[in-house]
């Protein structure tokens, strides 16, 4: 009836203030920091479960449940997207000290503030068989210290001369960080044909390159 068609009008210029107005907010000329790649992954929430984002073609697409929406890059880290069924999400991507990926943020709730979802590592960096190529001993310079690598079950192990024993929590790619020290310790293993040739320890005063130790 009458009353109902002026609802859903009202309703609609509503949508569309909301719209415009999120537009007026929207910096132009900017651009996103990273490969499109480096956004893909699945991100955690505890309470709210799985994000999983996904790069189609030069596209990002985004996945919660059953719904899935493709994005569109609207400023800086953020991105935008509506599917059909008038599901709207607008992701922003956070950057940790390292320039990883490590997070997005997004509203799930009107009334609450963003929830932030931790960019969770590729199921294969927690995979043994995966991992054994990884094992080995990796040497600085000529007549520098060695990094030992060992598998223990599920995770990697690395230790050096004089130290303790570090255990190995995957980031991303290739890199992992030692779960003893403060995460801006990390340990990047270089791959050339999908084999290991070396190891780059990423410290706060500098990165080191050790060169892998061949059997």
């Amino acid at each position: 009836d009458q009353e109902e068609e002026e609802i859903v009008e009202e309703e609609s210029l509503e949508e569309t203030d909301a719209a415009e107005e999120d537009n007026d907010r929207r910096v132009a000329g900017t651009h996103y920091q990273h490969e499109l790649a480096d956004y893909a992954g699945v991100y955690l929430h505890p309470a709210y479960g799985e994000v999983t984002v996904s790069q189609e073609n030069d596209q990002l697409q985004v996945q919660y449940y059953s719904v899935t929406v493709s994005l569109e890059h609207f400023h800086f880290e953020t991105f935008f997207g509506e599917n059909e069924d008038g599901v709207v999400v607008k992701p922003t991507f956070i950057t940790d000290a390292n320039g990883k990926v490590v997070a997005l943020e997004q509203v799930m709730e009107p009334m609450l503030p963003a929830l932030r979802f931790d960019k969770q590592p590729a199921d294969r960096l927690s995979d043994p068989a995966f991992l054994q190529i990884f094992v080995g001993e990796y040497q600085f310079g000529d007549d520098g210290p060695v990094i030992t690598v060992e598998l223990a079950e599920d995770h990697l192990r690395a230790s050096i001369p004089g130290q303790p024993t570090y255990d190995l929590e995957p980031l991303d790619g290739t890199e992992f960080r030692y779960k003893q020290l403060p995460p801006t310790f990390t340990l990047e293993f270089i791959l050339e044909n999908d084999e290991p040739v070396a190891v780059v320890s990423h410290q706060p005063n500098g990165s080191f390159r050790a060169k892998r130790v061949e059997e």
